[in-house]
């Protein structure tokens, strides 16, 4: 597989009118055998639009990914500081 073993932080923030094609890109990481962990801005977590409601999209990221989305600094900053994702 493409991305067999490769530990991806994919960022995803409010352009509500992409998420539908960022679930398409994370599928397709995950198909091809990425450990992909979501990592959300603040408005993704909180913020309903006409594209879908927060919560949607939150339990389509953590079906997808298997893992919870990380959505605070101090979160992130320890995945950061042991450098073992690639983020995109």
């Amino acid at each position: 597989m493409e991305f067999d073993g490769l530990k991806i932080g994919f960022a995803i923030t409010g352009s509500y009118c992409t998420l539908h094609e960022i679930i398409k890109i994370l599928k397709h990481l995950v198909d091809e055998g990425a450990d992909v962990t979501p990592i959300i801005s603040y408005s993704v977590e909180s913020v309903d639009t006409r594209f879908g409601k927060a919560e949607d999209w939150m339990r389509q990221f953590q079906e997808i990914t298997k893992k919870k989305p990380i959505h605070t600094i101090p979160k992130l900053s320890r995945l950061g500081l042991r450098r073992c994702l690639i983020v995109l």
